[in-house]
């Protein structure tokens, strides 16, 4: 992905001295440089968008380890609530009587 990124900026650097150069000299563009102008755009505002995008987290290291512990902690009071359901009732009752 980092390589398409590169191949894209210096295809619209490239773009983009050619126009530079074209305009000087006051040369016109045909219509198939203009499509692969427009082609070379296009992959260069697609590169940056993978890049801008790829690079927002959706959570912080803090708030994934927030989450998981809430998650650890809910599904050990589960656990702890089925294996005391399935003890037999003369254990329930000697716990109760302690």
């Amino acid at each position: 992905m980092l390589i398409d990124m590169e191949e894209a900026h210096l295809a619209h650097d490239r773009e983009r001295r050619r126009r530079k150069i074209d305009e000087e000299t006051n040369e016109e563009q045909t219509d198939e440089e203009r499509e692969a102008h427009s082609v070379v755009e296009e992959e260069a505002r697609r590169a940056l968008a993978r890049k801008k995008y790829s690079l927002i987290t959706k959570e912080t290291p803090n708030q994934i380890a927030a989450r998981l512990s809430q998650k650890k902690s809910s599904m050990r009071q589960k656990y702890a609530c089925r294996s005391e359901a399935s003890a037999p009732i003369s254990q329930h009752n000697e716990q109760s009587q302690k």
